[in-house]
């Protein structure tokens, strides 16, 4: 929603210099709802995506782990193509190589270990190969990076909580 790109003319409307999206940023996303309701015309798919991750947090976690390359392109922005090329390539293999093992995983501490130490693997590099890049060719506040880092991690593992809120409503109806 805070976003602005001048020049961009959309149904007669031209965006200015500092014309931000605001709510207009929200039509694609509403449509494609939609959409969505239309082809399906049912919302059984919506519920059962609710009841797997009821059964299995893991699978959110998972889901989340898409957004980390769109992650580590805005950690490297501006980072010279030489300098990233190389982490880039390691982090698309532990990228693939989290998301393998947890795929082949039986049981659900194995994908969540799996997720555990592949995330951070990646959230740590990610942080850390742009903050040394920059303490050389410019400024970076190093505190601000690790804490984001940080944060990543805690909201992806968010989905743990449904885990111990399942694991709760249980111990009270076994009680």
């Amino acid at each position: 929603m805070n976003v602005a790109t001048p020049g961009l003319r959309i149904f007669n409307y031209t965006f200015g210099r500092r014309d931000l999206w605001g709510w207009r940023a929200w039509i694609p996303v509403s449509v494609m709802v939609v959409i969505v309701l239309l082809i399906t015309r049912s919302l059984r798919p919506l519920f059962k995506l609710f009841t797997n991750i009821w059964e299995d947090w893991t699978r959110l976690t998972f889901g989340m782990l898409g957004f980390m390359p769109l992650l580590i392109g805005i950690s490297f922005d501006e980072v010279d193509r030489l300098y990233s090329l190389p982490f880039m390539a390691v982090l698309t293999f532990l990228m693939v190589g989290t998301a393998l093992t947890h795929l082949r995983s039986e049981h659900q501490w194995q994908r969540a270990l799996t997720l555990l130490v592949g995330i951070i693997l990646i959230a740590t590099i990610a942080t850390a190969a742009p903050t040394v890049y920059w303490l050389k060719n410019g400024w970076v506040n190093v505190q601000r990076m690790v804490m984001t880092a940080i944060t990543v991690v805690a909201v992806m593992f968010s989905p743990a909580l449904i885990g111990l809120l399942r694991r709760s409503v249980q111990f009270i109806q076994a009680a």
